[in-house]
């Protein structure tokens, strides 16, 4: 399946195959429910997660990522990428910060 993305210049928040094939084939498992932490988070956010599902398909999460304008048109275009309401914000729960 592909979507016409010819609109959008540079696109940020696709990540291109080659970037998680390696780490989806070596790294996250067979079997359905298994996860991966791609990248460590830090005291803000938990970084950026892959988790397998059924029949080879995989949920990339990435907390750490801050959407941009031509991501929510993106986001518009492929029903496959969700960014949901207060991304790339974070909400200070401790006393003192």
């Amino acid at each position: 399946m592909s979507y016409d993305l010819s609109q959008i210049a540079a696109p940020s928040i696709l990540h291109a195959a080659a970037n998680w094939q390696e780490d989806e084939a070596n790294n996250l498992g067979n079997a359905n429910g298994n996860s991966y932490v791609r990248r460590v988070g830090n005291a803000m956010h938990d970084g950026q997660i892959m988790i397998r599902f059924k029949q080879r398909r995989v949920v990339l999460i990435d907390y750490g990522y801050v959407p941009t304008e031509q991501d929510y048109e993106i986001a518009k275009a492929v029903p496959n990428i969700c960014i949901p309401r207060g991304a790339g914000t974070a909400i200070c729960k401790e006393p003192g910060c």
